[in-house]
């Protein structure tokens, strides 16, 4: 499936998990904000998370951002670099470890640099983890790392996977006071393994003890029957959630 169809098939799962479990009034200020706050961003964030062990489109913002932040990175560097040599160690030369492997990773380019910026943040956030007792942030530097290792529809398109996004949504939801935070999490992510599996690769989803792809080989992505086939995938979909929802209630 595109990055695109993934995305959109997010968003829908988000806002229907976020609607039914709350009971929320689509139509009212606080029930569009848990909307588009819960389902759009959690449950479309969700949804492309697999496909950060590949430069797919949340893999190619990766990439994009390390290419983006070359300049505030030796300017980062310049001014923790200053901080750091009149307090001593702390976090402003952590900072400045991090600004110099930032400005490493433009050495090098495509899939490695993916690769190499997820490392970073992944040592960073479980730096400040560490440090600060913050469990989610160690929670989400464990799903980066697991992320620059795997390869395409191997680790990051399996059921543990899964379950490691659902536990990091768990511990931000509670971080930020955000109810079923953990639930929209689990729902995009999910939406993303099953619409995969309608796809010729189908999903491993016990790699790698149990190698063997489950699903319907349907779908070729990239092929025009591929985009027909998304897009009645895609629709079927809204229907099933928009009745979903209106049960429900």
């Amino acid at each position: 499936m595109t990055g695109k169809t993934h995305l959109y098939l997010g968003i829908v799962t988000g806002v229907g998990v976020e609607a039914v479990l709350n009971g929320i009034d689509i139509w009212s200020v606080n029930g569009l904000t848990e909307i588009l706050v819960g389902g759009v961003l959690i449950g479309g964030l969700s949804a492309l998370a697999p496909d950060l062990d590949s430069s797919g489109m949340l893999g190619k913002m990766v990439t994009e951002s390390s290419q983006k932040a070359r300049w505030f990175g030796f300017i980062l560097i310049a001014i923790l670099g200053a901080v750091a040599l009149f307090t001593g160690f702390g976090h402003t030369t952590a900072l400045s470890v991090v600004a110099v492997l930032l400005l490493c990773s433009l050495l090098v380019r495509d899939d490695i640099q993916r690769k190499v910026t997820l490392g970073i943040w992944g040592t960073a956030f479980a730096y400040f983890g560490f440090m600060n007792k913050e469990t989610w942030l160690i929670a989400i530097a464990a799903f980066s790392l697991l992320c620059m290792i795997a390869k395409h529809r191997g680790l990051t398109h399996t059921v543990w996977a899964l379950g490691l996004w659902a536990y990091v949504c768990y511990l931000i939801g509670i971080h930020f006071g955000l109810q079923n935070l953990m639930w929209v999490g689990f729902s995009g992510y999910l939406s993303h393994l099953f619409a995969d599996s309608l796809t010729k690769e189908r999903v491993r989803y016990f790699y790698p003890i149990i190698k063997i792809p489950f699903g319907i080989p349907w779908i070729k992505t990239g092929s025009a029957s591929g985009t027909l086939y998304e897009f009645i995938v895609k629709a079927v979909y809204t229907i099933v959630m928009i009745g979903f929802i209106f049960v429900s209630h």
